[in-house]
């Protein structure tokens, strides 16, 4: 099978950057043929200001992304073009270009993004009406909540993405009640490879997760 992947990278190296990284390692091990467009917001930080306040204007649609996609689809050929995170530097024109060339698209999710701007759910709340209800006051994302809003409008997430991976039932959950149709959502947990390591026994503890303030 001859897929395209999709990511863009955030400004500091995360979890999902690791997930496509493997996911890839895994497809080709089987014998798949990938080709992997990224992009990075990095990319912003050089950019002069007017071109700054173009990147942000153009969120909810560019163009070089759209001539991107739409050129390697002609020459790769992707039976299937699998995309990861899309914001800020792909956006959702990307597959604008593949539903023109007939390639199926397949989304994953490793957060919330599509309903909350900064791809967090509120800690003390488990209804999503809420978060859809009061996320924009509160985050002040104004970039993001217009690009959202805009494309709930025109239905391009339920439109345009022909299945969505999510990690947990929970997360399947929260997205049929954002208004993702229930037949495009399917669970798909992350995995690790694994290799036998030699790590000898220490006085020290293992811990697993994210430290921020």
């Amino acid at each position: 099978m001859r897929i395209l992947v999709l990511h863009n990278h955030y400004r500091l190296p995360g979890g999902e950057d690791s997930v496509v990284r493997d996911e890839i390692r895994l497809l080709r091990e089987r014998h798949n043929e990938v080709y992997y467009y990224e992009k990075t917001n990095r990319e912003i930080d050089d950019f002069p200001l007017y071109r700054k306040i173009g990147a942000a204007l153009h969120i909810k649609y560019s163009k070089q992304s759209y001539m991107d996609v739409k050129t390697i689809i002609h020459k790769f050929r992707p039976d299937v073009a699998h995309f990861h995170n899309i914001f800020f530097m792909i956006t959702p024109s990307a597959y604008f270009a593949c539903k023109e060339a007939k390639v199926p698209v397949v989304q994953t999710m490793h957060n919330f993004r599509l309903f909350s701007p900064t791809g967090l759910l509120f800690p003390n709340s488990v209804d999503p009406k809420d978060y859809k209800e009061c996320q924009y006051g509160f985050f002040r994302k104004k970039v993001i909540e217009r690009m959202l809003r805009y494309h709930w409008r025109l239905n391009t997430w339920n439109n345009y993405v022909d299945q969505y991976i999510v990690l947990s039932e929970f997360a399947r959950q929260q997205y049929m009640e954002a208004g993702i149709i229930p037949e495009k959502l399917i669970i798909k947990p992350n995995f690790v490879f694994s290799e036998e390591k030699n790590i000898s026994r220490g006085d020290y503890i293992l811990y697993v997760g994210r430290l921020s303030k």
